[in-house]
Protein backbone atom coordinates (compact mmCIF):
# COMPACT_ATOMS: atom_id res chain seq x y z
CA UNK A 1 0.00 0.00 0.00
CA UNK A 2 1.11 3.59 -1.29
CA UNK A 3 -0.35 6.50 0.12
CA UNK A 4 0.09 10.10 -1.06
CA UNK A 5 -1.06 13.12 1.11
CA UNK A 6 -2.64 15.61 -1.09
CA UNK A 7 -2.01 19.00 1.34
CA UNK A 8 -1.85 21.83 -1.23
CA UNK A 9 -5.51 22.59 -1.79
CA UNK A 10 -8.08 20.24 0.28
CA UNK A 11 -7.02 18.12 2.31
CA UNK A 12 -6.92 14.28 0.69
CA UNK A 13 -5.18 10.78 1.47
CA UNK A 14 -5.59 8.84 -1.32
CA UNK A 15 -4.53 5.01 -1.66
CA UNK A 16 -2.29 4.77 -4.51
CA UNK A 17 -1.82 0.78 -4.51
CA UNK A 18 -5.86 0.27 -4.63
CA UNK A 19 -8.48 2.35 -6.88
CA UNK A 20 -6.72 5.77 -6.04
CA UNK A 21 -9.87 6.81 -4.98
CA UNK A 22 -9.49 8.94 -1.68
CA UNK A 23 -9.51 7.59 1.99
CA UNK A 24 -12.39 9.06 4.08
CA UNK A 25 -11.19 11.59 6.43
CA UNK A 26 -11.98 11.70 9.78
CA UNK A 27 -14.91 14.19 10.03
CA UNK A 28 -13.92 16.13 13.22
CA UNK A 29 -12.19 18.93 12.71
CA UNK A 30 -9.52 18.29 15.45
CA UNK A 31 -8.80 14.83 14.08
CA UNK A 32 -8.32 16.29 10.43
CA UNK A 33 -6.18 18.82 12.23
CA UNK A 34 -3.84 16.47 13.41
CA UNK A 35 -3.17 13.98 10.89
CA UNK A 36 -2.70 17.49 8.59
CA UNK A 37 -0.13 18.78 11.31
CA UNK A 38 1.47 15.58 11.94
CA UNK A 39 1.90 14.81 7.89
CA UNK A 40 3.31 18.30 7.80
CA UNK A 41 5.53 17.66 9.88
CA UNK A 42 6.09 14.00 10.07
CA UNK A 43 9.95 13.76 10.48
CA UNK A 44 9.76 14.95 13.58
CA UNK A 45 8.39 13.20 16.82
CA UNK A 46 5.77 15.26 18.78
CA UNK A 47 4.42 15.20 22.70
CA UNK A 48 1.23 14.93 23.82
CA UNK A 49 1.14 18.44 25.20
CA UNK A 50 2.69 20.02 22.71
CA UNK A 51 -0.33 18.95 20.01
CA UNK A 52 -2.91 19.22 22.84
CA UNK A 53 -1.77 22.36 23.21
CA UNK A 54 -1.81 23.05 19.12
CA UNK A 55 -5.11 21.18 19.03
CA UNK A 56 -7.17 23.48 21.81
CA UNK A 57 -4.62 26.19 23.03
CA UNK A 58 -7.27 27.99 24.85
CA UNK A 59 -8.64 24.63 26.85
CA UNK A 60 -7.60 23.49 30.03
CA UNK A 61 -4.43 21.33 29.91
CA UNK A 62 -6.79 18.19 30.80
CA UNK A 63 -9.69 19.17 28.18
CA UNK A 64 -6.80 19.84 25.45
CA UNK A 65 -5.59 16.25 26.48
CA UNK A 66 -8.59 14.37 26.01
CA UNK A 67 -9.33 16.37 22.68
CA UNK A 68 -6.29 14.60 21.48
CA UNK A 69 -7.52 11.51 22.67
CA UNK A 70 -10.52 11.74 20.81
CA UNK A 71 -8.65 13.06 17.82
CA UNK A 72 -6.49 9.72 17.75
CA UNK A 73 -9.00 7.16 18.41
CA UNK A 74 -10.75 9.25 15.35
CA UNK A 75 -7.96 8.80 13.19
CA UNK A 76 -7.30 5.28 14.01
CA UNK A 77 -10.78 4.36 13.13
CA UNK A 78 -10.31 6.17 9.90
CA UNK A 79 -7.27 5.91 8.41
CA UNK A 80 -4.59 2.78 7.92
CA UNK A 81 -3.62 1.43 11.07
CA UNK A 82 0.28 1.98 10.80
CA UNK A 83 0.34 5.69 9.40
CA UNK A 84 0.39 7.18 13.03
CA UNK A 85 2.61 5.75 15.58
CA UNK A 86 2.01 6.58 19.37
CA UNK A 87 4.81 5.73 22.43
CA UNK A 88 4.03 7.15 25.38
CA UNK A 89 3.86 10.24 25.20
CA UNK A 90 5.08 10.55 21.63
CA UNK A 91 3.52 10.71 18.46
CA UNK A 92 4.87 10.57 15.03
CA UNK A 93 3.69 9.59 11.28
CA UNK A 94 5.43 5.73 11.55
CA UNK A 95 9.01 6.45 10.18
CA UNK A 96 8.37 3.17 7.59
CA UNK A 97 4.83 4.25 6.77
CA UNK A 98 5.04 4.23 2.44
CA UNK A 99 3.98 7.70 1.71
CA UNK A 100 4.03 10.44 -0.51
CA UNK A 101 3.39 14.14 0.53
CA UNK A 102 2.64 16.43 -1.89
CA UNK A 103 4.70 19.47 -0.29
CA UNK A 104 7.92 17.32 0.43
CA UNK A 105 7.56 16.70 -3.20
CA UNK A 106 7.27 20.29 -4.19
CA UNK A 107 9.97 21.45 -1.48
CA UNK A 108 12.30 18.77 -3.54
CA UNK A 109 11.55 20.11 -6.86
CA UNK A 110 12.58 23.41 -5.95
CA UNK A 111 14.71 23.51 -3.33
CA UNK A 112 17.99 23.24 -5.88
CA UNK A 113 16.78 25.51 -8.68
CA UNK A 114 16.31 28.36 -6.19
CA UNK A 115 19.78 30.04 -6.14
CA UNK A 116 21.35 28.95 -9.35
CA UNK A 117 20.78 29.25 -12.97
CA UNK A 118 17.81 27.56 -14.38
CA UNK A 119 18.76 25.01 -16.68
CA UNK A 120 16.21 22.99 -19.13
CA UNK A 121 16.39 20.20 -16.19
CA UNK A 122 15.39 23.29 -13.76
CA UNK A 123 12.78 23.89 -16.16
CA UNK A 124 11.02 20.77 -15.86
CA UNK A 125 11.49 20.57 -12.20
CA UNK A 126 10.06 23.76 -11.42
CA UNK A 127 7.15 22.71 -13.83
CA UNK A 128 6.12 19.46 -12.31
CA UNK A 129 6.57 21.54 -9.21
CA UNK A 130 3.46 24.02 -10.04
CA UNK A 131 1.59 21.10 -11.04
CA UNK A 132 1.50 19.90 -7.74
CA UNK A 133 0.48 23.34 -6.17
CA UNK A 134 -3.40 22.62 -6.29
CA UNK A 135 -4.05 25.88 -4.13
CA UNK A 136 -3.06 26.78 -1.20
CA UNK A 137 -1.00 24.74 1.47
CA UNK A 138 -4.31 23.16 3.51
CA UNK A 139 -7.00 25.51 2.29
CA UNK A 140 -9.87 25.65 4.43
CA UNK A 141 -7.92 25.55 7.32
CA UNK A 142 -7.11 28.54 9.60
CA UNK A 143 -5.20 27.29 12.93
CA UNK A 144 -2.00 29.63 13.57
CA UNK A 145 0.67 27.18 12.87
CA UNK A 146 -0.22 26.61 9.22
CA UNK A 147 -0.34 30.52 8.45
CA UNK A 148 3.59 30.92 7.99
CA UNK A 149 4.43 27.51 6.12
CA UNK A 150 1.26 28.29 3.57
CA UNK A 151 3.26 31.97 3.36
CA UNK A 152 6.24 30.41 2.68
CA UNK A 153 4.91 28.08 0.56
CA UNK A 154 3.17 30.19 -1.49
CA UNK A 155 6.39 32.60 -2.26
CA UNK A 156 8.71 29.50 -3.42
Amino acid sequence: MLLHAQLFGSFKLFNTAATGDPITLPSRSAAKTLLAYLLLHRHKTHNRSQLAFLLAPDSSEERARRILSQALWQLRQTIPALLVQTDGDQIRIHVDAPLRVDVDTFTALIAPHLSSQLTNAGAVALQQAVALYHGELLDGFYDDWIFLRREQLRES
